[in-house]
């Protein structure tokens, strides 16, 4: 028992450090002597899942509650890796699992204000959230607490919690991206890691939060446009532009090479699932088109202009991988007013103008633009449009 301590004392150590190959060994070295070591198993699945090894960091977790059911630290653990996993009910079990035990385990209530602000279940989202900053100082929640009480028409009390945020954490993109729309000074382009953030968080129930309940087929009027106007062609390399989970790509099965890039690595592990794609890349959309070598025929870009509100830079680098009878097929929100504008939903509108002035200022012709049912929001339809350009 002495010796199991000690190495679990210089496990953890290690782990501290980074070095989590020798912690892992030094873990399961005190498995080997002792199969039922309840800290052995907590902390080699906790190790497991900050590497990714889902499947065996949820076997030792399992473990650990089993020899210990009354852990609320294993619980909420727990909720996090079925949640990293994609089991969401296994996920909010767990976590309520973890409340049940101690009323103020902060992990597990955010764990489940996050599930309910992602579901647009706000009242509850609040609730929890504001559990969670009343028990512990956690950047994360004021910042999604700001989001959730501006999407109920609370704006002053959103403001004070994207502040709070920042005074926890001053590189918060998404506090200080809410923070400059709320004072009247929208960003052109919203940070990348809040993106990356955003989207890493809901990669799990993106596609049955998109489709399932909001209704969005996007990628289905565009291939319905290409097709007016493409008919038959097939592509050679295409570019899916902020690909995510693969939901356009779906659409995309006329093309030789399909490359899919997004800034979310997450969103990009449920793409590859789909064995769509002969390549995907994590990488910021202009980044990629300033360093590929090689042009494409066709650009797409479903969902993905309503994330920047100034369109001229990412026109321009795809006409810089373009060549002739290139095409590029689009999504926007419509605007209501000004060229371009950031909504209380956190996505970009422009107006169809605007895209015409920035599209025909880099180089491209535009073909089409139609009216479109962009998704659902609070069970209303968003208004938008679907564009097709082309080289010029």
């Amino acid at each position: 028992m002495k010796k199991s301590r000690k190495l679990i004392a210089e496990g953890a150590a290690a782990a501290s450090a980074g070095m989590h190959d020798t912690a892992e060994r030094l873990y399961r070295k005190v498995l080997a002597r002792d199969p039922g070591n309840l800290d052995g198993h907590y902390l080699l699945g906790s190790l497991l899942a900050e590497r990714g090894d889902l499947p065996s960091a949820e076997k030792h977790l399992n473990v650990a509650a089993t020899l210990n059911p009354r852990s609320p630290y294993v619980w909420s653990n727990l909720g996090s890796l079925r949640r990293l996993a994609g089991d969401v009910d296994g996920a909010l079990a767990a976590w309520t699992r973890a409340i049940e035990l101690d009323p103020r385990s902060a992990e597990a209530w955010f764990g489940i204000g996050r599930f309910h602000a992602a579901n647009e279940n706000l009242d509850d989202a609040e609730v929890c959230l504001l559990n969670v900053v009343g028990i512990k100082p956690l950047a994360s929640a004021w910042s999604l607490l700001a989001s959730v009480t501006d999407k109920k028409g609370r704006s002053d009390e959103a403001l004070g919690y994207c502040r709070k945020a920042l005074e926890l954490q001053p590189g918060n993109g998404n506090a200080a991206f809410l923070l400059a729309r709320l004072e009247g000074r929208p960003l052109a382009y919203p940070p990348g890691d809040a993106i990356r953030t955003l989207f890493d968080g809901c990669a799990d129930i993106f596609e049955n939060q998109l489709v399932g309940k909001l209704a969005y087929d996007i990628p289905q009027q565009l291939q319905r446009l290409l097709g007016i106007h493409a008919g038959e062609r097939r592509f050679a390399r295409v570019a899916d532009l902020g690909c995510g989970t693969g939901l356009m790509g779906q659409h995309l099965a006329n093309a030789d090479e399909l490359v899919g890039i997004d800034l979310s690595p997450k969103m990009l592990e449920q793409a590859r699932k789909k064995n769509l794609y002969a390549r995907l890349v994590a990488a910021d959309l202009i980044d990629f088109l300033a360093t590929e070598r090689e042009t494409f025929d066709l650009f797409v870009a479903a969902d993905v202009l309503i994330y920047m509100g100034t369109l001229d830079a990412l026109f321009k680098a795809a006409m810089a991988r373009a060549s002739p009878g290139t095409l590029f097929a689009c999504s926007t929100e419509t605007a209501s007013e000004g060229d371009w504008q950031l909504q209380r939903s956190g996505r970009y509108a422009h107006t169809p103008e605007f895209v015409r002035r920035c599209a025909e200022g880099a180089g491209w012709s535009v073909v089409a633009q139609e009216s479109a049912q962009v998704r659902l929001e609070s069970g209303k339809a968003v208004a938008g449009n679907i564009h097709l350009l082309a080289w010029s």
